[in-house]
């Protein structure tokens, strides 16, 4: 899989002025700004954020929702004379779209016939001229003498288009440009030159968000299985009924799915073979960007011995809460998305824990498809409400054994703090009581008790 950057560059750009126009745009569709932390993945239905990275001569937008982006440029348009639209897609293909307020300037795309930035026009229609390197350095204020070398780079052939993109940016002065809001969520960013020091996320909500049930169902009421009073249920438990001649289509197709991946699978091996030469090439020849701090968010996650040299105590600052992982139990790193609590492995199995919404509690507790609950115990870890379930999952199709999903949920003010594993074969009481544990360890920060303490009412937070 290749890489996907998107952002909206804006030359000579006043934050503070970009800002008015984002949040301008999303107040008019009911979103308003919060200070709230953001501890987990955005709801597409009533969340929006941004990042902002800026130098002294560019301000680089990049926005959580991609499909939505044609729609704030237009916004954009109105208070900047230039706006740089800089795109990669699956590495496949590249391009730029160069605005003014009227709209399309000029736009380039490395492959035309498959892929525009935005579908609506196509490159060199009546509405979106084709990419003129003179006006492109004309309108964004940069040396002119850029214009042929720019020609030239739109007319070379390469197999990875980041590649082609990344000296654009060069050229630009963009470096930053090089990326995506998924990069800087995650921590991740590629591309940024240590004087893109300045990096600044805002965060909206849909104001009706705040209209929800302000008491979430309580982690210990929610029943596992569907009620009796259900419609739904006589029909989830009928069986369905597949023809003979199904079965034996669904069959070949399963043998010609093998066929396929045992045939692609050499040929993957040899194009990642190709692409690790090929990136070491660059490296040699000091084609890479220097080796600079990336203007990305710190990772929350701090992992300190205690006194006894063999146990470790783990940190989430974002969250706020804190584990004691015991002897035996080794510490992993996590991804820097906002939901990605802490990890850790026992044995060969890997626990992770993921901050879920509370009025989600359902959805996290529903029994996957034809799956059998052996354990539901309610328990509570100091003043906190915590849930353990074990769920037995039937053997993949093909043959297997059986496995054992196991989630302990820990129910704060704010989150519910979930940690999952999974592992094949009959259960593991040593692996069990070890993650227990490691979760009845489980604390608020003292940060966290006073935001808690602090919170209108003592309770309430926006879950």
């Amino acid at each position: 899989m290749g890489v996907f950057y998107n952002s909206i560059c804006v030359p000579a750009g006043d934050p503070d002025e970009v800002l008015g126009a984002l949040d301008r745009w999303l107040a008019g569709r009911g979103f308003r700004a919060s200070e709230e932390p953001v501890l987990f993945d955005l709801d597409a239905d009533s969340e929006r954020s941004a990042f902002l990275v800026r130098n002294d001569s560019w301000v680089v937008l990049f926005f959580s929702q991609w499909d939505e982006e044609r729609r704030l440029i237009r916004e954009l348009q109105s208070s900047f004379p230039a706006l740089l639209y800089l795109w990669v897609f699956d590495s496949d293909a590249w391009g730029w779209d160069l605005f003014d307020s009227d709209g399309f300037v000029g736009s380039f795309s490395s492959s035309p016939g498959t892929y525009q930035s935005f579908g609506d026009d196509t490159v060199s229609s009546a509405g979106r001229p084709g990419a003129d390197a003179d006006e492109l350095c004309r309108r964004l204020g940069v040396d002119p003498s850029l214009a042929e070398p720019i020609r030239a780079l739109q007319r070379r052939p390469a197999a990875f288009k980041e590649d082609l993109c990344r000296e654009l940016c060069q050229l630009l002065g963009l470096e930053a440009a090089l990326s995506s809001y998924d990069d800087l969520e995650t921590g991740s960013a590629q591309g940024q030159h240590g004087q893109w020091n300045r990096v600044q996320r805002v965060y909206f909500h849909y104001d009706a968000a705040t209209s929800g049930p302000d008491d979430p169902l309580e982690l210990h009421r929610v029943r596992l299985h569907a009620s009796p009073d259900d419609p739904l249920s006589a029909l989830r438990s009928q069986p369905i009924e597949i023809s003979p001649e199904l079965l034996r289509e669904m069959e070949r197709m399963r043998r010609r799915a093998r066929v396929t991946l045992l045939l692609l699978r050499p040929l993957s091996w040899l194009a990642r073979g190709w692409r690790s030469l090929y990136e070491a090439s660059f490296r040699l020849r000091g084609d890479r960007r220097s080796e600079t701090e990336d203007a990305v968010p710190e990772s929350p996650l701090t992992v300190q011995p205690t006194d006894t040299a063999t146990r470790h105590e783990v940190w989430n600052s974002r969250h706020g809460v804190r584990v004691l992982l015991p002897q035996g139990i080794e510490p992993l790193p996590v991804s820097g998305k906002p939901s990605a609590v802490l990890a850790f492995r026992y044995g060969a199995t890997t626990v992770t824990c993921t901050a879920r919404r509370r009025r989600h509690v359902r959805e996290v507790l529903r029994p996957p498809s034809r799956s059998k609950v052996l354990e539901d115990d309610r328990y509570r870890v100091g003043p906190l409400a915590a849930r353990r379930v074990v769920y037995e999952l039937p053997p993949r199709p093909g043959g297997g054994e059986v496995s054992h999903l196991t989630l302990n949920v820990v129910e704060t003010f704010r989150a519910l703090y979930v940690f999952l594993y999974r592992y094949s074969g009959t259960a593991d009481p040593e692996l069990d009581a070890g993650v227990r544990a490691v979760v009845g360890s489980f604390r608020l920060t003292e940060e966290a008790l006073r935001e808690k303490r602090n919170a209108p009412s003592g309770e309430r937070f926006r879950a």
